[in-house]
């Protein structure tokens, strides 16, 4: 009623989509209270965000440094959707705009938001953009041929053979023909694998300090000895971090 209210002139296909969304996100809303902590769990990650040294020093919440090789795949295809809509005549309605525009925000604030801006923003752009692909030329017909055969194909086979090769090789350990094609292990050149043997066999004890990024580790091969740190920073405070830091 309130919508109908504010927008006489809607169509109802678009009204119709307005309470759909406004109902999910209501719904989801209300479900962020599902859990056992209850208002408890949305408070402490309020709290996490506002502890600005933790998001300042851990890696994941950093922008992206585009000098490695990993963040250099967003930044082509931020190059790549600027490219492609300055080419267009089109341009993206505005929710479709809005919803780009935040994706590629969050992404260039924490860098864990890139896989977001993969599963959001590019899909619709693709939408955006596809009535610019369908007038490009097509002298052999293979962009026909792809969706001709796309509409008229089923995806479960593939899904179930695809499912079923997964499960062999995870019934062999990752191995197939005597290749390791999963490692089933945890690296030795990255995880001190040897020396943790060494200390449980010789029952060593004792306060011990260690690499951040091991504490994961320790805590699934080496349960019964007491970490200095791990990515739970969340609960372990920023002080415990910067003590980390410090030493």
């Amino acid at each position: 009623w309130f919508l109908e209210s504010r927008l006489p002139q809607a169509p109802p296909e678009a009204m119709a989509r307005a309470r759909n969304a406004l109902m999910g996100g209501l719904v989801a809303a209300v479900a962020c209270f599902l859990n056992p902590y209850g208002a408890a769990l949305p408070a402490h990650i309020v709290h996490h965000f506002q502890e600005r040294f933790l998001l300042d020093n851990t890696n994941e919440f950093r922008s992206p440094d585009f000098h490695v090789i990993g963040p250099k795949f967003f930044l082509a295809a931020l190059l790549g959707l600027i490219l492609a809509f300055a080419l267009t005549r089109e341009r993206p309605r505005l929710p479709r705009l809005l919803l780009i525009l935040a994706g590629v925000y969050f992404a260039l604030i924490s860098q864990r938001n890139i896989t977001v801006f993969a599963l959001t923003a590019l899909p619709v752009a693709a939408l955006s953009l596809d009535a610019a692909w369908r007038r490009l030329p097509d002298p052999r017909r293979l962009r026909a041929g792809f969706a001709h055969a796309s509409a008229a194909a089923s995806t479960w086979p593939w899904v179930g053979v695809g499912a079923l090769l997964a499960l062999v090789v995870a019934l062999r350990h990752g191995r197939v023909g005597g290749v390791e094609l999963v490692p089933d292990r945890f690296d030795p050149r990255i995880f001190p694998v040897a020396l943790v043997q060494q200390a449980r066999a010789e029952r060593l004890e004792g306060r011990i300090f260690h690499e951040f990024t091991w504490g994961g580790y320790l805590l699934y091969a080496w349960p019964e000895q007491q970490i200095f740190i791990d990515d739970g920073t969340d609960v372990l405070g920023a002080d415990l971090m910067r003590t980390h830091m410090e030493v």
